[in-house]
């Protein structure tokens, strides 16, 4: 396992670190201070955790999650993005697929989970348009368990014991002569840690003996003097034991060893032969920003540096060691916990209560300064659905940074003390090394930022064949066509690529592509879909249940098809447009409803009869229209736009032969309008009653299709049993008692009302969320359902 932020450290302090010749920075002989000799801009990125309501699911159930975005250098909210996907994997298969609107950094949505789903173990994952310049290993991944009751027979019987046993010497390599630390890591197929106890020998005499701690996680100590094949590490894990090979041992080379002296990690430097390098480079960096930079002088082939913790930043940093020609020696990973964070607090109004009752929930925060944006779920906790592993502060400060599954990352930041460091040590230790790959940092960054962010709303990607020549003005126009119609252009650009930014369409769409100013047609169109068609190497393993938990399946399948027969109406129920109602436009300079004129038989009528800002001239034996600017000006000589629900028309003759009862308001703009980078004089816009133009028949050559806009947001569903509704006798077996994606916090406060299902039982509030500085919190809360006697 690699450290992802090494990876993609492309920033421009770095740069000038390879560019510039070490000589130029200082002589060997004397200490340099790299840091302050580079100028740093980093390059942002973006990271995501989304919170989902539960863990494990029935098809039949909805999936409810929450998604938090952020900078990954600082880890506020971030304003960059405005489209975020989430997608329901099994494999590399999608199963469900939604692309959501993001607003100040989160945005919230919901998938309903098909009867037809198998069992198994599933992949949640999310990701923003700019993430997929760094590849599916920067997406956020959740594995998410769905068990089908329905199905027959659906738990396979588990599989004998199989282990991988992984060796991690620090820095990445062992030499000859020069003592290192090895970290072992025992997991088992579903990659959860083995306890364990190892014996190091050398031949056939014991050197050390050692053991887990927790998670699976080990090391040892020792000092190589002979080849790796005279060495022998045994593990013995429950009855079975296992011999695995140490890597290599290099006759020379460069080690590191960090030593956690509280204020200060003590930096050892060893190289063998001692004069094989006189002096080594150290480089510090944290989430692509640079910490440090300097100097190790190596008198005979040791050195060391003292590094106060506090010049590193808080999370998971890098520390490498380079040699005056670039090439790495060592790389070793540093966790510091991170501290300020947002204090939550649940205080409840009971922690006992019965069927059908009333929960009250005041939710505190500190400091009470700081606003904050806080979901919450509330479910039956029982061996199926326990307290999360993973919360958005351990996901943004600790797993984000590294590659592959961590096991109880929330673990780290339960508390502090020597057990924990030691824990957080050992896993970084299990991290691994990389070598920088300076081929690619020195690559221009267009080479790499392939995917542009979508800072205004969805871009739709497209392409057109079939063209055969584009002038300065061809371009092409999209249309969402309808009362509150959207409406996006694009240039054609290399190999006939279109590229639209568009804002708010949610839901399905009817999609029309229009060629403009571009002769011909015999046009083709395809339009890419917004999805990554890359997948990480991890997956999911097989999904295994104990048979013991046959009963809470049942009893959770039975709430299930309860909740659809009863509620499958109150669970259709989505918010109100979320869109804006007016046009790319803006206000128009005139607005006619024509039911408060006379009516005439043809459009020609009304233009001619009561709209004196737009003229019907005749160019090449053929009406157009003009529209009116000023008394000093008088009429433009181009054409304007004309738009029927945002249906670009070209035909003007046409339009006036139209039946004018079918339509309902016309919109004028009098200046001179740029959309994209072709000019219009004049904007004239027809909007029908209910968005319905079936009766227009389109161009030959427009070009329509369905398009799936952003997530509509659903509305979680859960009754209120105030008054008589008390005694209301429709089952409910909810087993999630209550769902709410962003909670308000307000000068400290904020106060949330549920009421209990007929399920008894015990019950756990996950409460987490972010403030506009980037503080986080996360609480939990419990209490117990218990019949009436």
């Amino acid at each position: 396992m690699r450290l992802k932020a090494c990876t993609y450290c492309l920033f421009v302090a770095v740069l000038l670190f390879l560019i510039v010749p070490f000589g130029a920075l200082g002589q060997t002989n004397r200490k340099v201070n790299l840091s302050e000799e580079l100028t740093f801009v980093p390059l942002p990125n973006e990271k995501v955790f989304v919170h989902t309501d539960r863990d494990l699911y029935l098809p039949g159930e909805f999936l409810w999650y929450r998604l938090y975005l952020v900078d990954d250098q600082q880890h506020q909210p971030s304003g960059l993005s405005k489209v975020a996907y989430v997608e329901l994997l099994k494999g590399k298969n999608p199963v469900l697929q939604q692309s959501i609107q993001i607003k100040d950094g989160m945005g919230s949505g919901s998938f309903y989970l098909p009867i037809s789903l198998e069992s198994g173990n599933y992949t949640l994952r999310a990701y923003t348009n700019w993430m997929k310049n760094e590849g599916p290993g920067r997406f956020f991944t959740k594995e998410i368990k769905i068990v089908n009751t329905l199905q027959a027979a659906f738990i396979p019987t588990e599989p004998e014991a199989d282990y991988t046993i992984s060796l991690f010497p620090e820095g990445g390599h062992l030499v000859k002569g020069l003592e290192s630390t090895v970290a072992v890591w025992v997991r088992d197929q579903q990659g959860r840690g083995a306890g364990f106890t190892g014996v190091l020998m050398h031949k056939t005499d014991t050197l050390q003996n050692f053991s887990s701690h927790l998670f699976g996680m080990g090391q040892f100590r020792f000092k190589p003097d002979s080849l790796a094949s005279h060495y022998q590490v045994w593990i013995s894990i429950a009855d079975s034991s296992y011999r695995v090979s140490l890597p290599s041992i290099e006759e020379q080379g460069v080690v590191m060893q960090v030593e956690d002296e509280g204020e200060n990690l003590r930096i050892k430097v060893r190289c063998n032969p001692p004069a094989l390098v006189p002096s080594v480079y150290l480089l510090a960096h944290t989430r692509k920003q640079l910490k440090h930079a300097g100097q190790v002088e190596l008198p005979l082939g040791k050195g060391e540096l003292l590094l106060p913790k506090t010049l590193l930043g808080q999370g998971v940093s890098c520390l490498t060691v380079l040699n005056k020609n670039r090439n790495a020696y060592s790389e070793r990973l540093f966790f510091i916990p991170p501290s300020g964070n947002l204090e939550l607090q649940a205080l409840l109004s009971s922690k006992t209560l019965g069927i059908r009752d009333s929960l009250n929930i005041n939710i505190q925060g500190l400091p009470t300064t700081k606003p904050a944006h806080l979901s919450l779920a509330v479910y039956q906790k029982n061996a199926l659905q326990e307290e999360p592993e993973e919360h958005l502060i351990s996901s943004f400060w600790l797993s984000s940074d590294l590659q592959g599954s961590i096991e109880s990352p929330a673990f780290y930041f339960s508390g502090s003390g020597s057990q924990l460091k030691e824990q957080a040590n050992l896993l970084m230790l299990t991290q691994g090394w990389r070598t920088f790959k300076w081929d690619s940092i020195l690559r221009s960054p267009s080479d790499d930022f392939t995917h542009l962010p979508e800072y205004e709303g969805a871009v739709i990607q497209a392409r057109i064949s079939g063209v055969d020549s584009t002038s300065s003005e061809a371009q092409v126009l999209l249309s969402i066509p309808g009362r509150h119609f959207k409406m996006a252009h694009s240039h054609i650009g290399d190999k006939g690529s279109l590229l639209f930014v568009t804002r708010d369409i949610f839901g399905p769409s009817r999609l029309l592509l229009q060629p403009y100013s571009i002769p011909g047609n015999g046009y083709r169109f395809e339009i890419n879909s917004p999805y990554s068609d890359e997948f990480g190497t991890a997956q999911p393993g097989t999904l295994y249940l104990s048979p013991e938990y046959g009963n809470l399946l049942e009893e959770r399948s039975l709430s299930m098809q309860v909740e659809n027969i009863y509620t499958g109406e109150q669970r259709n129920t989505f918010q109100s447009d979320l869109s804006d109602s007016l046009p790319f436009y803006g206000v128009a300079d005139k607005s006619y409803l024509l039911d408060d004129y006379t009516r005439f038989p043809t459009m020609q009528e009304v233009m001619t009869e009561y709209v004196p800002e737009v003229a019907i001239r005749r160019q090449n034996d053929k009406p157009v229209f003009r529209v009116f600017h000023n008394r000093e000006t008088g009429f433009y000589h181009e054409e304007p736009l004309i738009l029927l629900d945002g249906i670009a028309i070209r035909n003007t003759e046409r339009l006036l032969k139209a039946d004018p009862l079918k339509i309902r308001r016309m919109d004028i703009v009098q200046d001179r309008f740029v959309f994209g980078q072709k000019p219009y004089y004049g904007v004239v816009s027809y909007t029908t009653y209910r968005g319905d133009t079936e009766w227009w028949e389109p161009d030959e050559r427009n070009w329509e299709t369905e398009y799936q806009g952003l997530a509509e947001q659903r509305i979680f569903y859960a009754p209120d049993y105030a008054g008589n509704s008390l005694e209301s006798r429709t089952p409910d077996l909810r087993t999630l008692l209550y769902w709410q994606p962003d909670i308000v916090l307000e000068q400290g406060n904020a106060r949330v009302k549920l009421h209990t299902s007929d399920v008894s039982g015990d019950f756990i509030g996950i409460l987490q969320g972010i403030a506009p500085d980037g503080s986080m919190g996360y609480s939990i809360f419990e209490f117990t359902v218990k019949q009436a006697p």
